[in-house]
């Protein structure tokens, strides 16, 4: 193995004013291993307790040896303080040989050997270095976060191993890393461990009486008046957020002694973010999130505070954007906040929670992937040339990912498909959004403020109004019901600011470039209009339309208005905002819409790409005892417009189109329309009956007999050779809505589904049918569960999670060649994990759930192992009368 030497002093690389004396760490003694194990193997994985010095003594070594490396880094002062310390130890300038990179920030050359980046930031390096050409090593630090651009970068930096970049050496570095689900997506890959002294940590449980800003001062104070209080140095107080920071900054001011109060958090500037981690003659009293949790250590802190809260990105239903939650933390989160403590001399921690709420805590966060938008995602995928068939680490949900794609085509970014590939592309408006840091759907916003004031050059000074209603939503900022009225009072204030500053510069670029492109006029937009008609475009599906004090919206569902008079303007309003309340008393939550805009139909209509559609449905004339045919046009759910189209004689029953009326071609679809508008108009002409129509199990069979039908004839064209040929697949469903037709009118029923068949088909084709595409299934506790054929939707069952016990593999149809969607659900009979891969949920997910499924439901069965437990069947009592 080859070790490149440092350079010599006095050269150009080489900075002798200032240089760290290299103290001796845990892991120097490991580190000829861990070269060793990537010279030989291009995945390596490095689990080091905190404290060895892995992050600063590894990545250089690794430079040295191989060339220049790149270390994604979660947080960015991470990046910037892991950067600055190598460059120090090696007599460095920062910016030079070393440096690091991140939003709004860059010291670095393009020669630099180790850089050190933000996850987000790599994403952004790969459109245009798609292969990461010139990097021999990418090493990802911290990797147990499971953030969400951490895991699309392993799984990029895999598929680069596999196909352009053989030569590309990935190593993953952590110190409580869950290395069993890495080893089998990386397989071939050499794990090493280290665990490093630790000096002695007393952890005491002091669970909060009042507010949280309360405890911490009463918290400083007392562990500052304690006889030990110096040999336990300064304290490293671990809170939410900015706003808890600014409170208990407030109430710690109240104090009286020699201490020094300093705030950690990525808004704050960067000379008092030096102050609070460098040295000083005072006792230090640190106040930060969870950025705290993963760096390099802080000299002088002993004591550690620990909140037990953070702020956890997810994602809004309501809005359609991400959000932050102010979460409690995981155990993993909890032991590494701990450990801050204990580095370089004994520590104390005293948790604001008590220790039956830790052990209740999940070991792990639930990986992002798992809990957030997936449309950015999908849109970084889309821009470096990645399709659908994406290899991700731990894929989600495949509802969410159609949702992403679904989005991104909905906003106009993403063309159906490439005439060469057949993968779907990015549109012209799409590759903006790619290169944008902003969520998709403020992107969308801002290109059409772009073409407004491209087309009409005196809109240029409603640019600063329209900038900061886009940032006003995307900060999910409270600004009252009339969002238009509230947005006049909103001020961007610190790090709002600089994200303020980008977003005009990006909106400032694409209105110089779409100039001279578009038709000029001078009637567009100004003012509120401006601002609704800009925002609408970024978010067309979460239109409502107002019905005395409910709004219908268009993703299905309704909210409650307030009693404010706003309401009344419009029949149309953009609603950014609402919330699920529950009164005293009250068994089900409201939703209420809180924050809203008034726009109009004819804005609708200009929304590019047009998100209005157009749908013929048939409906029961009760009185005339005929079916009409209507053209609908709707917003997604939302419908704005029905026209009656056909003429009596033009109608189509059950009994005229059992007579052959329509083609063959057209029977699929007709039945599938008919049987919805059949059971629809049952419901709303018999309110009785509409709970039976929708549970009646024959009805449903009835709707999945298409898709069974579909199924069976593409996996066995070969072999239906009798009986369930296409012309008595027709024949079927011209039966079904003769009878379904006459028995509905005479006795508000269905007709058998079993007694037709077995009329209309042989015996060797029913057999085929019914094993084939079952209708029932077993589960290893002899329980047979419905299988639901759903259009549009994987063929799934669902059952306790507790009857899937002893199964490593879910049941699978159509002669082993299709695996079925399993739905685990917990004992209150809601889905816990929806999934194909059922060995990859006991060994990667269900550890963390069983914890809290235990504290939720400790009379139920929660096995260490569910592979080897045997399946329980649960006994539900029976109703007394």
């Amino acid at each position: 193995m080859t070790v490149r030497p440092p350079p010599a002093r006095g050269s150009q690389e080489a900075l002798p004013t200032r240089s760290l004396p290299k103290v001796a760490l845990p892991i120097d003694r490991w580190t000829p291993d861990v070269l060793e194990a990537v010279r030989r193997n291009s995945r390596v994985l490095v689990i080091a307790s905190p404290g060895s010095g892995k992050t600063t003594r590894l990545p250089w070594a690794i430079s040295e040896a191989f060339g220049k490396v790149y270390v994604l880094e979660p947080r960015r002062i991470a990046a910037k303080l892991s950067a600055e310390r190598v460059a120090e130890e090696n007599g460095f300038r920062i910016g030079e040989e070393i440096g690091y990179q991140f939003r709004f920030e860059r010291r670095r050359k393009d020669s630099s050997r180790l850089v050190f980046l933000t996850e987000g930031t790599l994403l952004r390096e790969l459109q245009s270095n798609p292969t990461l050409k010139g990097i021999s090593v990418l090493v990802l630090d911290e990797f147990h976060e499971r953030h969400l651009q951490a895991d699309l970068a392993l799984s990029i930096a895999k598929r680069l191993q596999e196909t352009t970049r053989p030569d590309l050496k990935i190593v993953l570095m952590s110190a409580t890393l869950d290395a069993g689900p890495l080893e089998r997506f990386l397989p071939g890959s050499e794990k090493i461990e280290v665990e490093a002294p630790r000096f002695p940590i007393e952890i005491e449980y002091a669970p909060r009486e009042t507010k949280l800003e309360i405890e911490v001062r009463r918290k400083v104070s007392d562990l500052l008046g304690r006889p030990d209080a110096e040999a336990f140095g300064d304290l490293l107080v671990f809170l939410p957020g900015m706003a808890e920071i600014r409170r208990a900054e407030s109430e710690l001011r109240m104090l009286r002694g020699s201490f020094e109060i300093h705030v950690l958090h990525g808004e704050v500037p960067r000379e008092a973010q030096d102050r609070a981690l460098g040295r000083s003659n005072q006792r230090k009293v640190i106040l930060s999130t969870n950025i705290a949790e993963s760096s390099v250590t802080i000299p002088g802190v002993n004591t550690v505070i620990d909140a037990g809260m953070s702020r956890i990105a997810s994602f809004s239903h309501t809005s359609g954007l991400p959000r932050l939650e102010t979460k409690s933390i995981s155990r993993a989160s909890a032991i590494q906040r701990a450990g801050r403590a204990g580095r370089t001399a004994p520590g104390r921690v005293v948790r604001l929670y008590s220790r039956g709420d830790f052990d209740g805590r999940p070991v792990q966060e639930t990986p992002e992937i798992l809990r957030s938008d997936l449309a950015p995602v999908l849109l970084d995928l889309l821009s470096l040339g990645y399709g659908p068939d994406f290899g991700f680490f731990e894929s989600p949900a495949a509802e969410r990912l159609e949702a992403g794609w679904e989005l991104l085509a909905d906003l106009g970014f993403m063309l159906t498909q490439d005439a060469s590939d057949g993968l779907p592309v990015l549109s012209e408006t799409g590759k903006w959004a790619a290169e944008s840091s902003f969520h998709p759907r403020i992107t969308r916003a801002l290109i059409e403020a772009a073409k407004f004031a491209a087309t009409d050059p005196g809109k240029g000074s409603d640019q600063g109004t329209v900038v900061s209603a886009l940032l006003a939503v995307s900060e999910g900022e409270s600004l009252g019901v009339d969002f238009l009225e509230g947005i006049g009072k909103f001020r961007p204030e610190g790090f709002q600011s600089r994200i303020s500053d980008r977003m005009r510069e990006l909106l400032d670029k694409m209105t110089a470039s779409m100039r001279g492109k578009t038709k000029n006029t001078t009637s567009g937009p100004s003012g509120d209009e401006l601002i609704s008609r800009v925002i609408l475009a970024g978010f067309p599906d979460r239109v409502g339309r107002r019905k005395g004090r409910e709004i219908l919206l268009a993703r299905g569902g309704s909210a409650e208005t307030s009693d404010e008079a706003y309401w009344t303007h419009s029949e149309y309003h953009l609603v950014l905002d609402l919330q699920e309340t529950k009164r005293s008393g009250e068994l089900r939550a409201r939703t209420v819409a809180r924050s809203a805009l008034a726009v109009t139909e004819e804005w609708l209509w200009e929304v590019e790409p047009l998100p209005i559609s157009e749908r013929t449905e048939r409906v029961f004339d009760e009185k005339k005892k005929i079916w009409e045919t209507w053209s609908v046009l709707a917003l997604h759910d939302l419908v704005l417009s029905r026209t009656f189209v056909a003429e009596k004689s033009d109608r189509v029953s059950g009994d005229s189109a059992s007579n052959g009326i329509l083609p063959e071609a057209e029977w699929e679809t007709l039945f599938s329309a008919w049987l919805s508008d059949l059971k629809k108009g049952l419901a709303e002409r018999d309110t009785e009956i509409s709970p039976r129509v929708a549970e009646r199990t024959d009805a449903e069979a009835w709707t999945a007999l298409v898709i069974r039908y579909r199924l069976l004839r593409e996996n066995y064209s070969e072999e239906l050779t009798e009986g369930v040929a296409a012309e008595d697949f027709a024949s079927l469903l011209r039966a079904l809505m003769k009878e379904g037709y006459r028995d509905a009118r005479a006795s508000r029923g269905f007709p058998e589904l079993e007694i037709l068949l077995e009329g209309l088909w042989s015996a060797a084709s029913l057999r085929k049918f019914k094993t084939e595409t079952p209708a029932m299934i077993s589960l290893p506790g002899r329980k047979r569960v419905p299988v639901h054929y759903e259009d549009g939707g994987p063929v799934r069952i669902e059952s306790r999670m507790q009857e899937f016990f002893s199964l490593a593999e879910g049941p699978k149809i159509l002669g082993g060649r299709l695996k079925l969607s399993l739905h685990l659900l917990a004992p209150n009979y809601r889905a816990v994990q929806m999934t194909e891969d059922l060995r990859g949920f006991w060994e990667r997910h269900y550890p963390a759930l069983r914890k809290e499924l235990m504290r939720k439901y400790p009379r139920h069965s929660w096995p260490e192992n569910p592979l080897t437990a045997a399946p329980t069947e649960e006994r539900r009592p029976m109703r007394k009368n």
